[in-house]
């Protein structure tokens, strides 16, 4: 039988693992059947504490239905099983069945294997300081990651490029394609599949940066790296951001940094002076450096500013963002069109075949036209966490995001006031994390994606810790 200490060990690698998703299993050779290493121990630790101690975890997870957040997950979780089996059976999943199966298997274990993989902490006896010095950790890293690999691949540094490009495909076998070396290679990613998902990390994370430095407990035991740390977080942050080039996650990044900025100081006149000073500096780096952001960056910023009264030449010049839009305003066709249950979970592309030219109320650039994720049948669009799950779940499945989102947010604003320094501004952070999900919803984040399982289970985490520790 292993120790309390091995499983609370197994248990912070697993939690690691949750930022790590670029490392994946490969089940059958050159296929789309692959998972990330962390799911192993989201699955697998549950399932060895079940083999050990199989009575107590029960009544854990049984218990669970005792918390209004994850009993609407698990009736979520349950109307999306619903739906697979009721639009498999009208024949509305037409693309070959191998590819939806493995799909929603990834789906399946990052998503609901995470989320209830998370909470098992207080199980385990996980101290909820630790689990917030080890989440910091993790974002510090990943934007120091950011930085090293910009300047790898800007500098050509062989050794390590090798390494970042194995670690690239690594990551777009998560969708089911490899990376054909053109357009973004500069761009950082860092541990994720594409520049715009570090872009949304650093959107969803900034809070935790923001308030980091009011933390007066001391994360950081050397007094020396916790002053560097809350000196440089924020800078790095922004450094990272800028190597993203993606204007469109620096124009939000930027505007949401002020907000919180003005929220948290309530000081308006400092805010506005420390804003104006970044943004001077920033541009004043951009501007002045002979490097790729420069070229890319602030060039993407013109044309797109230019392209904003003609959608036609925003398909031409800037078909990132033409491609969300125009995937958007069709995803709100088939919701019109499905609107009480929708298509069923991750049909959106199947249900659209070849019709994506019919359906789309507006021009199509020439990545969807191509077909980005196409497979077999399945036409590619751009996903979102809003537009993509009312073409998907209709109504119905709607109104339970409402309710799950309404759940989660009233908790952490309660409970918030009832606590102390590291604890409330870990509290404050995520609940203002949980509304930069919202808000990013409506633009680029999707239902696959790891940062809602992460952001939503640490809720799920902190609900379960303060009532029995509280």
């Amino acid at each position: 039988m292993l120790k309390l200490k091995h499983l609370q060990f197994i248990y912070y690698i697993g939690f690691i693992l949750c930022f790590f998703t670029t490392f994946v299993i490969y089940f059958i050779k050159n296929t789309n059947f692959n998972i990330p290493v962390g799911a192993v121990i989201w699955i697998g630790l549950p399932v060895l504490l079940l083999y050990e101690k199989t009575t107590s975890l029960l009544l854990f997870y049984k218990n669970l239905f005792k918390y209004p957040i994850a009993k609407t997950y698990i009736i979520m979780i349950l109307y999306v099983s619903v739906s697979i089996i009721v639009h498999a059976c009208l024949g509305q999943y037409t693309a070959p069945s191998t590819f939806y199966a493995t799909k929603f298997l990834r789906a399946f274990c990052i998503s609901v294997g995470l989320y209830f993989f998370v909470p098992l902490g207080v199980y385990l006896k996980i101290n909820i300081k630790n689990l917030t010095k080890l989440f910091y950790l993790c974002i510090f890293l990943i934007f120091i990651i950011a930085i090293i690999e910009y300047f790898v691949k800007n500098f050509n540094i062989v050794p390590i490029y090798k390494i970042l490009d194995f670690l690239s495909n690594q990551r777009y076998s998560m969708y089911g394609y490899m990376h054909d070396g053109l357009g973004d290679t500069l761009r950082c990613r860092a541990l994720f599949a594409e520049p715009s998902e570090l872009g949304q990390f650093i959107f969803i994370t900034m809070p935790f940066v923001i308030n980091f430095k009011y933390i007066k407990e001391p994360i950081i035991k050397n007094n020396i790296i916790r002053f560097i740390t809350k000196k440089s977080i924020l800078f790095i942050m922004i450094i990272a951001l800028i190597m993203t080039e993606s204007p469109i996650y620096f124009i939000l990044c930027l505007i949401e940094l002020l907000i919180l900025h003005l929220i948290t100081y309530r000081k308006y006149l400092g805010v506005i002076l420390f804003f104006s000073f970044i943004v001077l500096s920033v541009g004043a780096i951009i501007l002045n450096s002979d490097t790729n952001i420069s070229d890319t960056f602030l060039n993407r910023i013109i044309i797109t500013k230019d392209c904003l009264g003609s959608f036609d030449n925003l398909v031409v010049y800037e078909p990132s963002l033409a491609s969300r839009i125009s995937s958007y305003a069709t995803q709100l066709v088939i919701f019109k069109q499905h609107f009480v249950f929708g298509v069923g979970f991750w049909n959106v592309c199947g249900y659209l075949g070849n019709k994506l030219l019919a359906i789309s109320p507006l021009p199509l650039t020439q990545e969807l036209i191509m077909g980005y994720f196409r497979k077999s049948d399945v036409v590619g669009v751009n996903f979102s966490l809003i537009y993509t799950s009312m073409a998907e779940f209709g109504l119905v499945g709607i109104f339970f995001y409402i309710i799950y989102f309404y759940r989660n947010l009233k908790f952490l604003n309660i409970i918030k006031n009832k606590l102390k320094n590291q604890d409330y501004y870990f509290i404050l952070s995520l609940l203002q994390s949980c509304i930069m999900v919202v808000i990013l919803g409506f633009y680029n984040l999707t239902i696959g994606s790891m940062f809602i399982p992460i952001i939503f289970s640490l809720v799920l985490f902190t609900n379960i810790y303060y009532i029995r520790y509280k």
